[in-house]
């Protein structure tokens, strides 16, 4: 049983990845290689945030993971 917290799994993928990829390995393989890509201007992005705050956090995560998720 897969992780289908929107209900459309069969259509649209594991979360509604851009890919609309149903394999979870795969999936795990494009988040890597999505955080890798984007970890350093992320990182600098949040270096220049004071005081850190949720938004922040988010606007990084958004950074991180935009190019594999809606």
């Amino acid at each position: 049983m897969s992780f289908d917290v929107f209900g459309d799994f069969e259509e649209r993928g594991y979360l509604r990845n851009h890919a609309a990829e149903k394999d979870i390995e795969a999936v795990k393989r494009i988040e890597h290689a999505a955080f890798v890509q984007n970890v350093g201007p992320a990182l600098d992005k949040l270096a220049t945030v004071q005081p850190v705050t949720y938004q922040a956090v988010l606007d990084v995560h958004k950074q991180l993971f935009e190019s594999v998720y809606p």
